[in-house]
């Protein structure tokens, strides 16, 4: 069975979705908004192994928890190419000197 666990993370309450095999364990994270430490709980909680991290959007809101989830679940995230800029642009804002 198909599960989808909502989770709502940061000051602009984010949603975050795992969505799961409930007989494989295996699914899927639908954006990575923030408090990656609850998002790594709800996971182990589930016991699912996370084969991928889909972002709808590059917005900061979308994407803060990505290092830490991607670090943590060993797997790649992915984002449409037209959004690409944005993440480039988050990426450099975060750097520092």
């Amino acid at each position: 069975m198909l599960l989808i666990e909502r989770i709502v993370v940061g000051p602009l309450m984010s949603n975050v979705y795992l969505v799961f095999d409930s007989v494989a364990k295996e699914g899927v994270l639908i954006d990575a908004g923030d408090d990656p430490d609850r998002i790594i709980k709800i996971i182990g909680k589930n016991n699912v192994k996370v084969k991928r991290v889909y972002v709808t959007h590059g917005h900061f809101d979308h994407i803060l928890a990505i290092r830490e989830l991607q670090d943590y679940l060993e797997c790649k995230f992915y984002i449409h190419r037209d959004d690409l800029p944005i993440l480039e642009k988050a990426a450099e804002s975060c750097n520092e000197e």
